[in-house]
């Protein structure tokens, strides 16, 4: 089962449930006493019995920030469990309690095993035991983001074998992989340019033949740059020495560019999966390209608002993970972080940010003091003054073969003329400048070509740096546990004289099987709400 509804949720008696894994056998721990009418059943119907008890209170949290958006891993400590086994006999004789694993639910009283909400699984870290009787602490700890692939692939190098008469000055390097079609931007007057925007490596034994990327791409004209000019040839999609899929173009009868250049760049309006070019579906792509589990229903209910940004691109280098990329090229540029859901369907997944939400778009309201909802403390704001950035810059449209950025674009306060370019004047930055002081940022992206992708990255980067939002915390009854980072919701609090303001949920932690605290992120947009 995935999670309980709301309905479900509220009605019932729910104890939190603990499997750990460990010698050949399951040890089962619940958080309430069970009746044996109600005890979990497994697959087969029979009734699992329940082995010790755990707190009420195991400390799990599903959260996350705009401002902090790579994952991190979740863990949960518990203390003072008894096994009705002797540990230490079964540790002397070969059974490591560090190879242990755990399994962390919510379950509803009468339900089978298999439906009970799954929080976390993971490995348990840093056990701790003694003689027989003795109590056993221990942590599960899951690791949604420990990617273990290489890429671009483990033989997607140059060597003897893939290309036996590639030289000795090109060995070892790695495969471009193409994202887009790269190098292709518009100039201040309007027109579309193309510019070299991926690499290419010489692989002939004369050097006729380029390899111009390690994937198949649409067989569509590429212009070759020799340095000084360019030609312009149809790519062969072939293979490797070791049927590797790759595309190369053979220049043997270049009539413009030099057959002996040092060095080649190339323009192609392809790319990788068919040329995709939608952040989201890039995303998509490098994620099932790592080895990392993936929640595919909520990510494929992110990739549409991801798609709104243009993503083109190129890499030469290797050795790192798909989850490296991710985080090194996409996160930077748009308003995701990521979280992991611990269902038996879930996985890694990025959650949009909707930093311009207005009350349309809640879907629930927080009303301190009906429904069992009470705030947990004070307000406070979420950074300080000097974090503050009103003023920003974005270098993109990068030249593969000089390395410049071709076009930039400044967000400021006020509208000021750059040549024949008048930089943007914005009204979040100019009301961010007034009341903090000036604060500046200088960025550079070698995925983005597009103005208008350029232009989203510098806006919702405005509203989450511009201003101090401020967080708060509420205790709700657990059928509020379906929210999740990311949710808009509006928040009522007559004490604080707060009516209905736009917020993001940041976290859900749960205090107990029957209470969770829920952390808002009141979002400051002084063009909605002033």
């Amino acid at each position: 089962m995935g999670q309980y509804t709301r309905s479900e949720l509220a009605a019932g008696a729910f104890v939190w449930l603990l499997r750990v894994e460990y010698a050949s056998r399951a040890f089962l721990f619940a958080s309430g006493s069970v009746p044996p009418g109600e005890a979990p059943t497994d697959s087969a119907g029979v009734v699992m019995a329940i082995d010790g008890t755990i707190g009420d209170n195991v400390g799990i949290d599903v959260s996350s920030d705009i401002l902090s958006p790579g994952g991190s891993s979740r863990s949960v400590s518990f203390r003072g469990l008894i096994f009705p086994v002797d540990i230490a006999a079964l540790v002397e004789g070969g059974n490591d309690l560090s190879t242990a694993t755990g399994d962390l639910a919510l379950w509803r009283l009468g339900d089978s095993y298999a439906d009970r909400w799954r929080f976390l699984r993971g490995n348990v870290q840093r056990p701790e035991y003694g003689a027989k009787g003795a109590p056993v602490n221990l942590t599960i700890e899951e690791n949604a983001y420990n990617d273990r692939s290489i890429l671009p692939g483990k033989w997607s190098t140059v060597t003897a074998a893939t290309f036996p008469g590639a030289g000795e000055t090109v060995e070892g390097k790695y495969y471009p992989i193409i994202i887009g079609g790269p190098g292709v931007f518009r100039n201040l007057a309007g027109s579309d340019l193309t510019r070299p925007g991926s690499t290419a490596i010489v692989v002939g034994a004369s050097p006729d033949t380029l390899l111009i990327c390690g994937h198949e791409i649409e067989n569509v004209t590429v212009k070759v740059y020799d340095g000084t000019t360019s030609e312009d040839f149809a790519p062969s999609i072939t293979e490797d020495g070791i049927g590797n899929p790759v595309a190369t173009v053979d220049i043997s009868a270049a009539s413009t560019i030099s057959r002996t250049a040092s060095s080649y760049t190339i323009y192609t309006p392809a790319g990788i999966a068919g040329g995709i070019t939608g952040a989201g579906d890039v995303l998509d792509y490098f994620l099932r390209l790592s080895t990392l589990r993936i929640d595919e229903g909520k990510l494929a209910a992110a990739v549409p608002a991801l798609n709104d940004y243009t993503i083109r691109g190129f890499t030469d280098s290797g050795g790192f993970s798909a989850w490296e990329w991710i985080q090194d090229n996409l996160i930077p540029l748009l308003p995701v972080s990521f979280v992991s859901s611990g269902g038996d369907n879930g996985g890694v997944y990025p959650i949009f940010w909707k930093l311009d939400a207005g009350p349309q778009d809640a879907i629930a309201e927080i009303v301190a003091g009906v429904g069992g909802a009470t705030r947990d403390g004070p307000i406070r704001y979420d950074r300080n003054h000097r974090d503050v950035i009103n003023e920003i810059r974005i270098d993109y449209a990068k030249n593969a073969q000089t390395g410049e950025y071709q076009r930039f674009q400044v967000l400021r306060p006020d509208a000021v003329a750059l040549g024949s370019r008048p930089d943007v004047g914005s009204y979040h930055a100019r009301i961010s400048r007034n009341r903090y002081g000036s604060g500046s940022e200088a960025i550079t992206t070698d995925i983005v070509y597009d103005d208008i992708t350029a232009g989203l990255v510098l806006q919702w980067k405005i509203h989450a740096l511009g201003f101090l939002h401020r967080v708060g915390v509420y205790i709700m009854p657990r059928e509020w546990g379906r929210l999740g980072p990311g949710d808009v919701v509006t928040l009522t609090d007559s004490e604080l004289s707060i009516v209905s303001r736009v917020c993001l949920v940041r976290s859900v932690a749960w205090v107990s099987a029957s209470w969770v605290s829920v952390e808002v992120l009141i979002l400051e947009n002084p063009a909605r709400d002033y």
